[in-house]
């Protein structure tokens, strides 16, 4: 609609002064459309200039208007008073008249001149009165200015020109409404009304000066019409009628060249404010958008998305993902990194069979911090153990046995995980036999010992899955088959069963020496 589009312009316009001290208003607007926003400012400056130059017309308009009618009523009377004096010279064959009445004609030629004069500035007065007197009818309108009636009193001039300045001014707050409560309506208004007070009391005065002119003029013009009446009768009518005429010419020629000053005044009336520069573009680009400010926000908002997505992650992350997690949870002691690469080597031997590769110095420095934590014990018992199955408990417990195996020291592998058994697999025994039929009195103690690929890492498996696993564990054959392998072996490595998973291992705590919690990278829950 046009009230929307009047507001997106004035909202989009800025004014502001060149500088303080300077009376330049430079226009600003943001426009997509360069052209349209050159186009709009220009045009703005051009109907402001219009607006400007058409409330100074406005003036003018009305002096020509107020001189056209007093013009209109005296060119009937010329009009008429020329007709009568032309039929009475060619009725009566008049071609002069004596040198007395000659006298006379003039001095009161001069005497009406005069008259016209006072009577026209005396209309101005009473239109004056009037328009003060409307009061707020008329507040939008300018005041014919004195000087156009050929008055030139400078307190009325100035106290006009006050008053026309506080109205145009008024006119010109076209964002405010004319009747509002306002303060610069409300401040116009009181400046106003103390301008029209100190108008009205000196347009009183100067009627009653001008009412007392008139009288004392017309007084002596009816001392020269008594000796006029005194001449001959035909040269008396002649005198009167010829005095006419000229009254009547006189005054038309007055009012006319009022006429033509008022003209050549609104002609001359130019804006009072000058466009110094056309609108052009500002710069040498757009200034909106700012691609430097944009480049600036996508690569923050580049940089912010991804780090947020693995904030996010890291914050509803529950799994074990740095040494700093595990120390967060608990103070046990951390005794190794173990790294396994199964596109490499998928074997779970690795210490046995590539005993000097890279991958299998970790389980060395395992194996030693294991000798400080278990030294001072004889022939020491080390559990192997985690939360939950596919921890990497099995592949550890072999490669730590293996390890300590290649120091030197005998050492026994003892499945103990009943219900997920690995260890026969992961050595790849033919046989069923293991740990289960040792406590169901099946086999002896040497049956279920296998050697491996080292002479001396010794396995004992799980053999068959029972249905009483975790009554298997709390066999008294089970602590007896303990007893003898720490007699055998330097050291017995215990495979356990997960703790979350099961309470098997609970029940064999007592007879722990070092106890070794294997934790999974990114799969290791830190609630566990």
């Amino acid at each position: 609609s046009t009230g929307s589009l009047i507001k997106k312009y004035r909202e989009k316009l800025e004014v502001s002064l060149l500088n303080k001290d300077a009376s330049i208003l430079v226009l600003k607007i943001r426009d997509y459309n360069v052209g349209k926003g050159v186009d709009f400012l220009n045009k703005l400056t051009e109907v402001f200039q219009f607006d400007n130059l058409l409330k100074k017309n406005e003036n003018a308009n009305r002096t020509i208007q107020f001189i056209s009618s007093q013009l209109q009523n005296i060119s009937d009377s010329l009009s008429i008073s020329e007709t009568r004096m032309e039929s009475f010279q060619s009725e009566h064959q008049l071609l002069d008249i004596s040198i007395q009445s000659q006298q006379l004609l003039e001095q009161m030629k001069e005497l009406d001149k005069e008259r016209v004069a006072l009577e026209t500035q005396n209309k101005y007065y009473h239109y004056l009165r009037d328009y003060i007197q409307k009061g707020t009818g008329q507040e939008t309108e300018t005041v014919i200015a004195p000087s156009a009636m050929g008055i030139q009193d400078p307190l009325l001039n100035s106290l006009i020109l006050q008053l026309n300045e506080l109205i145009t001014e008024k006119s010109g707050q076209t964002s405010i409404r004319q009747s509002s409560q306002h303060p610069t309506i409300v401040r116009l208004n009181a400046q106003t009304e103390s301008v029209k007070r100190s108008l009205r009391e000196n347009v009183e005065n100067i009627i009653s000066q001008s009412d007392m002119a008139l009288d004392n003029l017309n007084k002596r013009i009816r001392g020269f019409e008594a000796q006029v009446r005194r001449l001959p009768a035909t040269e008396r009518n002649f005198v009167n009628i010829e005095r006419k005429y000229k009254l009547n010419n006189e005054t038309y020629t007055f009012l006319l060249q009022k006429l033509s000053e008022a003209q050549i005044a609104k002609a001359s009336n130019v804006s009072d404010s000058q466009v110094i520069e056309e609108a052009q573009i500002a710069g040498t680009g757009p200034v909106e958008p700012k691609k430097m400010i944009i480049y600036v926000a996508a690569l923050l908002i580049g940089l912010a998305f991804p780090v947020g997505i693995i904030f996010l992650k890291d914050f509803f992350n529950t799994k074990v993902n740095s040494q700093e997690d595990i120390e967060n949870i608990t103070n046990i002691p951390i005794i190794g990194h173990v790294f396994l690469n199964q596109n490499e080597f998928s074997s779970h031997t690795l210490v046995l069979d590539k005993p000097n590769s890279p991958a299998s110095e970790p389980f060395r420095a395992i194996r030693t911090k294991l000798n400080l934590i278990t030294k001072g014990k004889r022939n020491p018992i080390i559990a192997i153990t985690s939360t939950f199955p596919k921890e990497g408990k099995s592949y550890n417990a072999v490669n730590i046995a293996s390890a300590i195996a290649l120091a030197n020291k005998s050492v026994v592998l003892l499945d103990l995980d009943l219900r997920n058994s690995a260890l026969a697999n992961q050595f790849a025994l033919n046989s069923d036999i293991g740990l289960v039929n040792y406590i169901i009195g099946e086999a002896t103690p040497d049956e279920i010992v296998f050697q491996t690929k080292h002479p001396r890492l010794h396995l004992i498996p799980a053999g068959p899955i029972p249905p009483n696993p975790a009554e298997m564990l709390t066999s008294d054959k089970l602590l007896k088959l303990i007893e003898i392998l720490k007699e055998k072996y330097d050291v017995v490595i215990l495979d356990t069963p997960p703790v979350a998973y099961v309470a098997d291992m609970y029940q064999l705590r007592d007879l722990i020496d070092a106890n070794t919690f294997i934790v999974r990278h990114k799969f290791t829950h830190k609630q566990a």
